[in-house]
């Protein structure tokens, strides 16, 4: 199933609507539009006149309304872009025609229309709500030509194409589920059953969002889901799956859907691999912090290379989100092969293309792949401006491989990559020497420098080994939480949001600090160190739940596996994996399945109760032929390359989808946030 080709022909179903238009766009459907589609074919294939991104810090008070038409692509709710949709509406304009399409279908607006205080009319109709709002402050906006065409068209209208980003071919992301993460280990009620009332609200609409979010897909891809589940999470959301109404007039493939929690394994994300794409995910700026994309400096890398003349800015930042077969083989390397195979496909890359060009007179020399041959192979481009332009897309690709070997050093990439090695090495070992080895990480200064990792750094490493080994020595924890209070209260930290308020406490002490008031700066420290002891409690009571995260499965019970007289790591997503693709005799216990049996398995078992007949082997998820694995909370670019390796034998079209690319620093914002 090629998905992208999916999201393209919904596309092309509207182009009618977008000629000759002013379409904007919210961040969610600008990567979802980068990723599938690509900003060039939607300016030229549906002839627009103007696309711009609409978010809460856009100034939207210039935009030229130089159209009779204009279209909102929503990738989230409407309530989200309400305000925004106003301010361009109520802009001098000739609009005769709005039309606004939303990612998600009109019964998941609701929870936002009851939220929204300016209903009194008991409301129930969300799309109808919002184009009464929206006409209401069209008619009132004043006319930019002519006379206002006091009968304009508004619609809202629900169009699932605009809610996946296609990373690869088979691997889907929703960008307006990002910010979603499973419920924490530690808020479940005792018997982990996750119930609605259990959530509060803003809970409540973030699985909203993941359950219409999935419902979209379905919809673009044509699919009748059959729902599985892994994690607590993961079945509360197959469970209200289950409720909403099929359409049985509609033609549609069986899919199985497995709904895989991210808390069970936080491992593989909380680690740094000889991944490519990971590299570049976490070295990298993101454009927004849910973002898959990247920013990619070539105006600095490309200094010489852009031919004279050239716009700055337009050169000012790349991209990794491109469409072209040059871009998407190279993706596919990125993610599909180990670091040193990877570096070596990408200068054979280049070589073959400058070869094919005619442009490389003597070849580069064999061996380790550095960024400066990659950078001298890329200056090549720049001597045929034409040839430059015809392959960007895949230059820009190749110069964040660069910036990201480049910006290593500064993360400390090959230092933390060595001590997660020796972590995952030694899990064997009692919990307190695990415990232990990261105490002195914390206490000792980074080989080769005076410098000392940050707490972000620390907190990452011991979710890691939380996760991995599950409950540790309580003495040894209480070590562990001294040596990270000290290493707070010693200098200022980067990126500490997940602190909550005692930044603010840590801000005014540091800066009597600066003052040089010492007395001062003394009696502040004790009760700082108090806050700051307290948000670290907090902390551990949410990293003794990931430890137990595991505890009610029977074959996930442990990522820690015995392979060849030792015991490794062997990830989650790695595991289940290999039930389904390799092991197909293995009995499924932690993979559950939402929904009926089919009529013969239902009668078939029934006999065998009495005696009659063969007890009924339990259903698969394999049984049909599309398997859809979905990671609520994040997915790892190992853990794509380690599904696709074990399901390339299948006989199944395997898709693999998440909120998010994980990356260590999305996952400890996302685990330690106060708000969660």
């Amino acid at each position: 199933m090629e998905v992208t080709q999916k999201i393209r022909q919904n596309f092309n179903d509207l182009s009618r609507e977008f000629d000759q238009s002013i379409v904007f766009v919210d961040e969610y459907a600008a990567e979802v539009i980068a990723w599938s589609i690509t900003v060039g074919v939607l300016l030229e294939d549906f002839n627009i006149k103007s696309l711009h991104t609409i978010s809460k810090s856009s100034d939207l008070s210039q935009v030229d309304l130089n159209a009779s038409k204009i279209v909102f692509l929503l990738g989230g709710f409407i309530d989200d872009s309400a305000s925004q949709i106003k301010t361009i509406l109520g802009i001098e304009n000739d609009i005769e025609e709005c039309i606004i399409y939303t990612a998600y279908p009109e019964a998941s607006h609701t929870h936002n229309l009851l939220e929204n205080p300016s209903i009194s009319s008991g409301e129930s109709e969300p799309f109808r709500f919002w184009t009464k709002e929206f006409v209401t402050v069209l008619k009132k906006s004043p006319p930019k030509h002519k006379e206002r065409f006091m009968n304009a068209l508004v619609a809202v209208v629900y169009f699932p194409a605009l809610i996946a980003a296609t990373v690869l071919p088979d691997v889907i992301l929703l960008p307006s589920t990002s910010s979603v993460f499973p419920v924490l280990p530690h808020r479940l009620p005792q018997d982990q059953r996750l119930a609605l009332e259990n959530l509060n609200h803003p809970m409540q609409m973030s699985m909203e969002t993941i359950l219409s979010g999935l419902l979209s897909v379905c919809n673009v891809l044509e699919l009748k889901e059959e729902i599985w589940a892994v994690g607590s999470t993961g079945r509360f959301i197959a469970r209200e799956w289950q409720k909403i109404p099929r359409n049985p007039e509609r033609q549609l493939r069986p899919a199985s859907i497995i709904l895989i929690d991210r808390t069970l394994d936080l491992v593989e994300c909380c680690s740094h691999s000889d991944n490519l794409l990971d590299r570049i995910l976490t070295t990298l700026d993101h454009p927004q912090s849910f973002s898959a994309d990247v920013r990619v400096p070539i105006a600095q890398i490309f200094k010489d290379l852009i031919p004279a003349g050239t716009d700055a800015f337009s050169v000012m930042h790349g991209s990794i989100a491109h469409r072209d077969a040059n871009s998407i083989s190279i993706m596919d390397v990125f993610v599909g092969k180990r670091e040193k195979d990877a570096l070596n496909e990408i200068r054979k890359k280049l070589v073959d293309i400058l070869t094919r060009e005619k442009l490389l007179k003597t070849l580069p020399k064999m061996g380790t792949v550095t960024p400066k041959q990659l950078i001298s192979l890329m200056e090549t481009f720049g001597k045929d401006p034409p040839i430059f332009y015809k392959y960007r897309e895949l230059l820009e690709c190749i110069a964040a491989v660069i910036e990201s070997l480049q910006q290593s050093p500064q993360t400390h990439w090959d230092e933390l990559l060595s001590i997660e090695k020796i972590l995952l090495l030694s899990v064997e070992d009692p919990s307190q020497s695990m415990i232990d080895r990261l105490i002195q990480v914390v206490r000792s200064p980074i080989p080769g420098t005076d410098q000392r990792f940050g707490i972000k750094e620390v907190m990452i490493l011991t979710l890691l080994i939380y996760s991995l080994i599950g409950d540790v020595d309580t003495t040894h924890e209480k070590n562990l939480q001294e040596a990270m209070i000290d290493t707070i209260m010693m200098h200022p930290q980067q990126d500490i949001e997940w602190l909550g308020d005692v930044r603010h406490s840590l801000k005014e002490y540091f800066d009597e600090v600066a003052k040089d008031q010492e007395s001062k700066s003394q009696e502040m420290a004790n009760g700082v160190r108090r806050e700051v002891r307290d948000r670290i409690d907090e902390i551990f009571q949410a990293l003794h739940g990931i430890s137990s995260a595991r505890s009610s499965l029977i074959d996930y019970k442990t990522v820690a596996k015995s392979k060849a007289g030792t015991t490794v790591y062997i990830p989650l997503a790695q595991q289940i994996a290999i039930h389904l693709f390799e092991d197909e005799k293995s009995d499924l216990n932690d993979i559950t399945k939402y929904g009926g049996h089919s009529i013969g398995n239902v009668l078939t078992s029934g006999f065998s109760r009495f005696g009659f007949g063969t007890k009924a082997p339990k259903p698969r998820p394999t049984e049909n032929e599309i398997v859809f694995l979905f990671f609520i909370g994040g997915i790892t670019p190992i853990e794509i390359r380690d599904i696709k390796e074990r399901a390339a034998k299948s006989k199944n079209q395997v898709l693999i989808g998440s909120t998010c690319l994980a990356t260590p620093n999305h996952i400890c914002q996302m685990v330690l946030n106060p708000s969660q």
